[in-house]
């Protein structure tokens, strides 16, 4: 592993180029922090000593990378900028005549980082320092919030899966073990398979459709078949190609004999203030499985044999970036890719975490995992967590509340853990054909008894379970006195009456609807906007909307490389001052700054 020497140079921008610099600009930024943030020993693990040509220094590739996602540029533009670009050769300390960097090498640091889980390096790093230096208090109230990011690979229909899953998995066996592959193919008769053309058919015929699709499924189910008992199975890459093209079969292609409750996403629940039902989302169920696509309309193929109508939930829609999915931020709203989740430090507007999801997944579903984030960062969790009604669950509530606070004890100057958090609840609703939600009846719990609009109350109670399968109370209004109620057309046309059912943490939804009414809440609340002006940051300044690179990990990292460029931005000065108060004069860094060299 090479590592960088701070040596002036006859070439050297720096004097010149430092004087023109506002204060506050990222290339003066990173060129007076980049010696302490951006250390080659903190990469050592990505490189056997002794062996291999040499690198160019760790340091150096993950400051392009840096600088790349400030500017939202390609490899090729980010290396051809580092040559002609004074700001960025002053940024990282290099001269004019720096040797020029082929911009493949950026995609092969990036696939280091990834291999050796170093993604977040630098994020990490700059943390620690904002922590030592006091610019971040770890007790700091923090947002949450999250917004979506279109995958950088072609969403596929079902045509398309399954031909270019067929001929992944060939290729793959042919890597594997080429001999084997060959013979595999040519008993099969699968040589056309490996064509990557589009078929040559007529696609506005549904009869040749058919026909095609036909054959495709059932070369499919046959390459499979043989795999499972050959040699090849063997290999760790062709079982995840396998397993890929055995995902496409079974959520785009069905036999009638099936049940229609296993061919698309049972809907929402009847909950209302529960968030997630199951891995899918009340309020949102339509973010996990999707309008029909291209790949779901009704074709028949053979008898005993159809595409899946509806969308499969986790539907893989493709092949390129099988972790890629169908997504929605509202009704109107949908997407394709991942989803971003930052949570930021509401004073110091320090972001102090971030993780990718597939696009279907829950925003609540990944806030627990984003606070233990933190709080393995920083020694502890965010005391309070402020967020929009995705977070506000009672599910969510608790779950944090049960996770933290067997953690209370372990901290060492005696924090609490607990985590409060403040948003409003998912909205109420009242189910199929009912107006008046929830929210509108008088529940009491020590009573037990529920009061509609009218007056009427409801004392009978009945056992049932959740979409979640645990129990939960249900009151029953009468019917008769229901069919009689002035107020029916504006709360149910059930003919047994009204019926509602408690939450499984009811005491918590009664507990933090009192909360939302007080103003100490609606002050907390008017803090929210300051982390989704951070993700709009993230999102349209530096590009961060739409993915640059396949994978959830290598999204994430760009993620995590942008967020870094946000915290140096807005914590860069305050950083300079306190960490090196006497700044480093012609460019040159200060000892204290110097990293060992070799």
């Amino acid at each position: 592993m090479s590592e960088r020497e701070y040596q002036r140079d006859l070439m050297d921008v720096s004097p010149q180029v430092a004087r023109k610099m506002e204060p506050d600009s990222v290339y003066r930024i990173l060129h007076e922090l980049g010696p302490s943030l951006l250390r080659d020993e903190d990469f050592a693990e990505m490189y056997a000593e002794g062996e291999g040509r040499p690198s160019h220094p760790p340091s150096l590739m993950a400051g392009i990378l840096l600088l790349q996602r400030h500017a939202d540029v390609s490899d090729r533009e980010a290396t051809e900028r580092l040559q002609f670009d004074l700001r960025w050769q002053h940024a990282l300390r290099l001269p004019m005549d720096f040797p020029e960097i082929p911009h493949s090498n950026l995609s092969h640091f990036r696939s280091r980082l990834v291999i050796h889980e170093l993604e977040g390096q630098v994020f990490d790093r700059l943390a620690d320092m904002a922590t030592e230096a006091g610019v971040v208090d770890p007790g700091e109230e923090q947002a949450i919030d999250s917004s979506h990011i279109f995958g950088a690979a072609a969403v596929q229909d079902t045509y398309e899966l399954l031909q270019d899953g067929v001929r992944k998995l060939l290729e793959t066996a042919l890597e594997e073990t080429p001999e084997a592959a060959e013979e595999l193919i040519e008993s099969h008769g699968l040589e056309d398979r490996l064509n990557t053309e589009k078929p040559d058919i007529d696609w506005t015929s549904e009869e040749e459709r058919r026909e095609w699709l036909q054959g495709i499924v059932s070369d499919a189910r046959a390459l499979l078949s043989a795999i499972g008992g050959h040699q090849l199975a063997a290999s760790e890459s062709v079982q995840e190609a396998a397993e890929l093209l055995s995902q496409i079969l079974a959520q785009d292609i069905t036999d009638p004999e099936e049940s229609d409750s296993e061919e698309s996403d049972p809907g929402q629940s009847d909950s209302s203030e529960d968030g997630p039902s199951g891995s899918v989302p009340s309020e949102a169920t339509a973010e996990a499985t999707g309008p029909e696509t291209e790949g779901s309309e009704e074709n028949g193929v053979e008898e005993g044999l159809q595409i899946r109508q509806g969308v499969a939930t986790d539907r893989i829609i493709s092949t390129v970036d099988p972790e890629m999915r169908h997504g929605r931020k509202s009704s109107s709203t949908r997407f394709d890719g991942y989803k971003v989740h930052i949570t930021e430090a509401v004073e110091s507007e320090f972001i102090t975490g971030v993780a990718v999801s597939p696009g279907n997944q829950h925003d609540s579903d990944v806030a627990e995992d984003l606070v233990e984030q933190v709080r393995e960062r920083f020694g502890r969790a965010p005391p309070v967590l402020i967020g929009d009604s995705h977070y506000g669950s009672p599910d969510l509530r608790v779950a944090l509340k049960e996770a933290f606070q067997e953690r209370e004890g372990e901290n060492q100057e005696g924090e609490n853990q607990e985590v409060e958090v403040v948003a409003k609840l998912p909205t109420a609703t009242g189910g199929s054909g009912e107006k008046f939600d929830k929210t509108d009846f008088e529940i009491d719990l020590e009573e037990g008894h529920v009061t509609c609009p009218a007056g009427h109350r409801a004392e009978t109670s009945y056992q049932t379970r959740d979409h979640k399968d645990r129990p939960v109370e249900r009151f029953q209004f009468d019917g008769e006195v229901c069919a009689e109620c002035p107020l029916r057309s504006e709360c149910t046309s059930a003919k047994n009456g009204r019926s509602i059912t408690l939450h499984h943490h009811e005491e918590k939804v009664q507990e933090v609807r009192a909360y939302n009414k007080t103003e100490e809440f609606e002050e907390r609340y008017r803090k929210r906007p300051k982390v989704e002006r951070k993700l709009s940051e993230l999102l349209w300044t530096h590009g961060l909307r739409v993915g640059r690179y396949l994978g959830q990990k290598k999204t994430e990292m760009q993620a995590l490389l942008t967020a870094t460029v946000a915290n140096l931005k807005r914590a860069g000065t305050d950083l300079i001052e306190k960490l090196l108060p006497s700044g480093s004069p012609n460019g040159q860094p200060t000892d204290q700054m110097v990293p060992a060299t070799g």
